[in-house]
């Protein structure tokens, strides 16, 4: 009898392609021409990928290892990389914040859903937030109004975030039933660590582990802890255009049932300045898929601009188009970010 197929090994195949050819991509983008300059860390996940395709490896990994158990040895091997290139510590923290004049240039984990690799200036604070966000699909709308990241920076390349639903507004349309929810919704803490890129270099590579704490009104979430693992990477192109994208796992709980299931995501977000200073404008791809029973395939076609008004403080908005049906049919919002 024919096994069937699982359907984890698109995504298995497809994540290995990309590691495969990004590890390569990094080194020929950065040195180009000096081959001297070659770095035997950034090359190794691309030997272990061409072999893994070659060898049809990949299949196995899906059947008997499993998708969550790619990314792990992925990030390892990128983080023994970003090691060898490790920096100094600075002499800042977060009683001894960095002076203006030493400010990195303002890096925001918004509007798109890819998030940044680089971390806040030690001991500086950041606020970044959605001033009005709306979601529709057939037979719900939301609303969220300051929907805020407050970060603060702890040494030159960790920073801590809260995420929180100042105030959430739901309309439900269901078997001729209407309702209407509202409320706070739910708040996530992350710790943002930067391996590479901070300071200086075209490419930049973080780790951003996160867990969700269940403070919602009622209705308005799970009541369940859930968590997980984002990293970040981002590659300037050339030309102004700069390129980021981002792998994440979630282990969250499933609505269908009382058990935990895992949650696999990548997307990547292409941006440049378009003609008017400090006016930028992006383009992204989201892609999400879920294990477990009524397990889902999530994509959306995103696109937004930015506008940095000063430094420190960025005006943003965009939108969010579903692709596929269980995401919702679209997503507007817009923003502002501050630094202090």
């Amino acid at each position: 009898r024919r096994s069937r197929k699982d359907p984890t090994e698109p995504l298995v195949l497809l994540e290995i392609w990309t590691l495969t050819v990004y590890s390569f991509a990094v080194q020929f983008w950065v040195c180009p021409v000096d081959v001297a300059r070659l770095s035997l860390p950034w090359l190794i996940p691309g030997f272990i990928g061409l072999t893994l395709l070659w060898r049809k490896g990949w299949q196995l990994i899906a059947r008997r290892m499993k998708l969550g158990k790619v990314l792990p040895m992925f990030i390892l091997i990128y983080a023994l990389a970003a090691s060898a290139e490790a920096e100094e510590k600075s002499r800042y923290h977060l009683f001894n914040p960095v002076p203006q004049e030493k400010l990195r240039e303002l890096s925001t984990d918004r509007p798109d859903k890819t998030e940044s690799p680089f971390s806040v200036d030690a001991g500086r604070f950041q606020v970044e937030t959605d001033l009005i966000s709306f979601f529709t699909e057939a037979k719900r709308t939301t609303f969220l109004l300051n929907n805020m990241n407050a970060k603060v920076g702890i040494t030159s390349s960790i920073d801590l975030q809260m995420i929180f639903e100042t105030f959430k507004i739901q309309n439900l349309d269901e078997n001729d039933s209407k309702s209407t929810r509202r409320g706070i919704g739910d708040t996530t803490l992350r710790v943002k660590y930067n391996l590479v890129g901070n300071d200086e270099g075209e490419f930049g590579f973080g780790l951003m582990p996160f867990v969700k704490l269940p403070t919602a009104s009622r209705d308005l979430g799970n009541r369940k802890f859930e968590g997980g693992l984002a990293l970040p990477f981002s590659q300037e192109l050339g030309l102004n255009f700069d390129l980021g994208w981002m792998i994440q796992w979630n282990y969250q709980k499933n609505e269908q049932s009382s058990e935990y299931h895992n949650r696999y995501a990548s997307m990547a977000a292409l941006s440049r300045e378009i003609g008017i200073k400090d006016l930028s404008m992006y383009l992204e791809f989201f892609n999400q898929f879920s294990e477990g029973p009524g397990s889902s395939w999530l994509v959306t076609a995103d696109g937004g601009f930015t506008y940095l008004f000063s430094p420190n403080l960025q005006f943003d908005i965009g939108a969010n188009i579903g692709i596929t049906a269980p995401a919702d049919d679209l997503n507007l919002f817009s923003g502002v970010s501050f630094r202090l």
